[in-house]
Protein backbone atom coordinates (compact mmCIF):
# COMPACT_ATOMS: atom_id res chain seq x y z
CA UNK A 1 0.00 0.00 0.00
CA UNK A 2 0.91 3.89 -0.78
CA UNK A 3 0.52 6.27 1.65
CA UNK A 4 0.00 9.29 -0.05
CA UNK A 5 0.07 12.75 1.97
CA UNK A 6 -2.65 15.92 0.69
CA UNK A 7 -2.52 19.25 2.10
CA UNK A 8 -5.57 19.91 3.96
CA UNK A 9 -8.00 22.88 2.96
CA UNK A 10 -8.22 23.35 6.74
CA UNK A 11 -6.28 26.60 8.50
CA UNK A 12 -3.37 25.61 10.31
CA UNK A 13 -1.65 23.46 6.88
CA UNK A 14 -2.22 20.05 8.32
CA UNK A 15 -1.81 17.08 5.42
CA UNK A 16 -4.54 14.42 5.53
CA UNK A 17 -2.58 10.70 5.31
CA UNK A 18 -4.16 8.44 2.66
CA UNK A 19 -2.98 4.93 2.22
CA UNK A 20 -3.63 3.55 -0.98
CA UNK A 21 -2.81 -0.20 -2.74
CA UNK A 22 0.32 0.45 -4.63
CA UNK A 23 -1.27 -1.53 -7.78
CA UNK A 24 -3.11 0.13 -10.55
CA UNK A 25 -6.19 -1.84 -10.74
CA UNK A 26 -7.98 -3.85 -8.16
CA UNK A 27 -8.19 -7.29 -7.59
CA UNK A 28 -11.35 -8.17 -7.05
CA UNK A 29 -10.29 -11.96 -8.13
CA UNK A 30 -8.76 -12.98 -5.30
CA UNK A 31 -10.96 -13.74 -2.22
CA UNK A 32 -9.10 -13.26 1.18
CA UNK A 33 -10.71 -15.27 3.62
CA UNK A 34 -10.20 -13.04 7.20
CA UNK A 35 -10.16 -15.40 10.31
CA UNK A 36 -10.27 -13.74 13.62
CA UNK A 37 -12.55 -13.79 16.23
CA UNK A 38 -12.00 -10.02 17.89
CA UNK A 39 -14.55 -7.86 15.74
CA UNK A 40 -12.63 -4.60 15.80
CA UNK A 41 -9.65 -6.05 14.18
CA UNK A 42 -11.52 -8.40 11.91
CA UNK A 43 -13.63 -5.63 10.86
CA UNK A 44 -10.42 -3.19 10.05
CA UNK A 45 -8.80 -5.83 8.49
CA UNK A 46 -11.82 -6.03 6.31
CA UNK A 47 -12.43 -2.43 5.87
CA UNK A 48 -8.92 -2.10 4.50
CA UNK A 49 -8.93 -5.40 2.25
CA UNK A 50 -12.10 -5.11 0.80
CA UNK A 51 -11.28 -1.78 -1.25
CA UNK A 52 -8.90 -4.14 -3.53
CA UNK A 53 -10.29 -7.86 -2.31
CA UNK A 54 -13.41 -9.84 -2.24
CA UNK A 55 -13.20 -10.54 1.28
CA UNK A 56 -14.58 -13.33 3.52
CA UNK A 57 -14.50 -13.51 6.86
CA UNK A 58 -15.10 -16.25 9.73
CA UNK A 59 -14.63 -15.64 14.00
CA UNK A 60 -13.13 -18.86 14.84
CA UNK A 61 -10.89 -21.70 12.91
CA UNK A 62 -14.32 -23.82 12.82
CA UNK A 63 -15.94 -21.31 10.64
CA UNK A 64 -13.09 -20.55 8.93
CA UNK A 65 -12.64 -24.56 8.08
CA UNK A 66 -16.48 -24.72 6.59
CA UNK A 67 -16.10 -21.55 4.64
CA UNK A 68 -12.96 -23.20 3.18
CA UNK A 69 -14.57 -25.89 1.88
CA UNK A 70 -16.88 -23.93 0.34
CA UNK A 71 -14.00 -23.21 -2.50
CA UNK A 72 -12.90 -20.09 -3.83
CA UNK A 73 -10.74 -18.77 -1.13
CA UNK A 74 -6.94 -17.80 -2.46
CA UNK A 75 -5.66 -16.93 1.15
CA UNK A 76 -6.14 -17.37 4.56
CA UNK A 77 -5.51 -14.87 6.95
CA UNK A 78 -5.64 -16.30 10.49
CA UNK A 79 -4.88 -14.96 14.43
CA UNK A 80 -3.80 -18.02 16.82
CA UNK A 81 -5.70 -17.74 19.48
CA UNK A 82 -9.47 -18.14 19.04
CA UNK A 83 -12.18 -20.22 20.49
CA UNK A 84 -13.68 -23.48 19.30
CA UNK A 85 -10.92 -23.50 16.91
CA UNK A 86 -7.28 -22.10 17.37
CA UNK A 87 -5.12 -20.88 14.36
CA UNK A 88 -2.71 -23.40 14.54
CA UNK A 89 -5.16 -26.40 14.01
CA UNK A 90 -7.04 -24.56 11.41
CA UNK A 91 -3.42 -24.32 9.49
CA UNK A 92 -3.03 -28.67 9.99
CA UNK A 93 -6.36 -28.99 9.24
CA UNK A 94 -6.10 -26.68 6.16
CA UNK A 95 -2.78 -28.20 5.02
CA UNK A 96 -4.43 -31.80 5.56
CA UNK A 97 -7.26 -30.42 3.55
CA UNK A 98 -5.46 -28.71 0.54
CA UNK A 99 -1.47 -28.78 0.92
CA UNK A 100 -1.27 -25.89 -1.41
CA UNK A 101 -3.47 -23.60 0.87
CA UNK A 102 -1.83 -20.16 1.22
CA UNK A 103 -2.17 -19.48 5.38
CA UNK A 104 -0.63 -15.91 6.68
CA UNK A 105 -1.05 -16.33 10.53
CA UNK A 106 -1.02 -12.46 12.19
CA UNK A 107 -1.25 -12.69 16.22
CA UNK A 108 0.22 -11.08 18.93
CA UNK A 109 1.75 -14.21 20.33
CA UNK A 110 4.87 -14.39 17.75
CA UNK A 111 7.82 -15.99 18.98
CA UNK A 112 10.50 -17.62 17.50
CA UNK A 113 10.05 -20.43 18.68
CA UNK A 114 6.19 -20.54 17.64
CA UNK A 115 7.17 -19.20 13.92
CA UNK A 116 9.31 -22.50 13.32
CA UNK A 117 6.72 -24.30 13.98
CA UNK A 118 3.84 -22.30 12.09
CA UNK A 119 6.11 -22.25 8.88
CA UNK A 120 6.99 -26.20 9.83
CA UNK A 121 3.30 -26.61 9.54
CA UNK A 122 2.68 -24.47 6.39
CA UNK A 123 2.26 -21.18 6.91
CA UNK A 124 3.67 -19.20 4.22
CA UNK A 125 3.32 -15.91 5.89
CA UNK A 126 3.96 -15.33 9.51
CA UNK A 127 3.22 -11.47 11.09
CA UNK A 128 3.33 -10.18 14.99
CA UNK A 129 0.22 -7.75 15.32
CA UNK A 130 0.66 -4.89 14.86
CA UNK A 131 1.21 -5.48 11.29
CA UNK A 132 2.43 -3.64 8.29
CA UNK A 133 -0.35 -2.96 6.10
CA UNK A 134 2.19 -2.60 3.09
CA UNK A 135 3.54 -6.09 4.19
CA UNK A 136 0.30 -7.68 4.70
CA UNK A 137 -0.68 -6.24 1.27
CA UNK A 138 2.39 -7.71 -0.62
CA UNK A 139 2.19 -11.11 1.16
CA UNK A 140 -1.45 -11.38 -0.48
CA UNK A 141 -0.33 -10.64 -3.73
CA UNK A 142 2.34 -12.33 -3.64
CA UNK A 143 0.50 -15.50 -2.26
CA UNK A 144 -2.31 -15.17 -4.63
CA UNK A 145 0.18 -15.04 -7.50
CA UNK A 146 1.91 -17.86 -6.95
Amino acid sequence: MQVKREAAKEQGGKEKIRVQPKSEGIRKNITILVVEDDDGCRNSIVRILAKEFKVKTARNGQEGLEKYKEGEIDVVITDLRMPIMDGFTLLMELQDLDPESKVIVVSSLITAENSEMLSDAGAKNIMKKPYDLEELHRAIVSLAGS
